[in-house]
C-alpha cells in the first residue's frame, strides 16, 4: 500500500518539482538529475511522511536542501 501511496502522490507533484528545479537551476540537465535525487530521497524518507499534510510542500522542502547542496558544491 505505501508504494501505490507513493506513486499517486510522487505523479501529482512530479510537473511542480521539476519546473521547481528548473527554475532554480536554470539547467534542464541539471533539473533531471535533481529530481532523481529528491526522489530517491522522498522515496527514502515516505515513512515519516504525515498524511495529513501536503505533499508537495513536503516534497519542494527536500528539492530546495538539493538546489542548496548542489549551490554549494559548485
Amino acid at each position: 500500500m505505501q508504494h501505490r501511496e507513493f506513486l499517486k502522490m510522487f505523479l501529482a507533484a512530479h510537473g511542480a518539482l521539476k519546473a521547481y528545479l528548473l527554475a532554480s537551476t536554470g539547467n534542464a540537465n541539471d533539473a533531471e538529475e535533481l529530481l532523481q535525487e529528491v526522489s530517491s530521497t522522498l522515496w527514502e524518507k515516505f515513512g515519516n511522511y504525515d498524511t495529513a499534510r501536503p505533499f508537495l510542500p513536503w516534497a519542494l522542502g527536500f528539492a530546495r536542501i538539493e538546489v542548496l547542496r548542489r549551490r554549494e558544491k559548485y
